[in-house]
């Protein structure tokens, strides 16, 4: 994951461009998926307070209705968990672009590599705090790459990075929660802590979807300044 030297054949903001699109149309999937997620989740909720309100005491449809239950949420889990596979790859990939493009136009002199503005998601204990300053590196050599260092980063990262952290831990307490869940009480706390963290995901998403847009944003106008002096300078020979 060294340092990656790029030449002019490189159309770097094609493939900025059709990644962010890619990463985008995702991004809207997930919310409409969690969205799927959050009803079935107010469904089980439901059943589980019915159940012990006793609405189904000496009915033996319950077990029926548990277990179409179980296989509802049972299907969407799976789902989820092909989206967010799905979306490592697509947003990795997204931020690699970027951070390349980011070299592209100009900027020199960055911390994070390329390869290494993802890899950092994957190293323990680093991936608490590494992405999000390579994320805030990519924006700021993105909006002036000539003097990136001196760009104040937006609120919004600081947003995104709290959604994000938010959102693993309360998923693997959710997970974890449910695998335990010894009764009533304990499938109740479960249901609540998953319905938590799939409600951040929304924000989560949007905010993404957000700091996506701009960084593609940004990098395109910096192209487009670069052929304009380049148009320029030729017009001037």
């Amino acid at each position: 994951m060294g340092d990656v030297s790029v030449g002019p054949e490189v159309s770097g903001g094609a493939r900025l461009d059709k990644w962010s699109r890619w990463t985008t149309l995702l991004l809207c999937g997930l919310i409409g998926l969690t969205v799927i997620a959050l009803v079935s989740d107010g469904f089980e909720a439901k059943l589980l307070k019915d159940i012990g309100a006793g609405v189904y005491n000496g009915q033996p449809s319950l077990t029926g209705i548990a277990e179409d239950n179980d296989a509802r949420q049972r299907a969407i889990g799976i789902v989820q968990l092909c989206a967010n596979a799905l979306s490592f790859f697509v947003i990795g990939r997204w931020i690699y672009l970027a951070n390349l493009g980011a070299r592209e136009i100009g900027a020199s002199g960055m911390a994070f590599t390329p390869g290494w503005s993802v890899g950092w998601y994957f190293v323990p204990f680093a991936n608490l705090f590494k992405p999000f300053q390579a994320m805030r590196e990519i924006w700021c050599a993105s909006v002036d790459p000539a003097d990136w260092r001196s760009v104040a980063p937006p609120a919004l990262l600081g947003w995104w990075w709290g959604l994000w952290i938010g959102s693993r831990v309360l998923g693997q307490v959710a997970y974890r929660l449910s695998q335990a869940a010894d009764g009533l009480d304990g499938a109740l706390l479960a249901n609540a802590v998953t319905i938590a963290s799939d409600l951040i995901n929304i924000p989560l998403c949007l905010v993404l979807v957000s700091i996506v847009s701009s960084i593609a944003g940004s990098q395109r106008a910096a192209r487009a300044r670069l052929q304009a002096a380049e148009g320029a300078v030729a017009f001037g020979r």
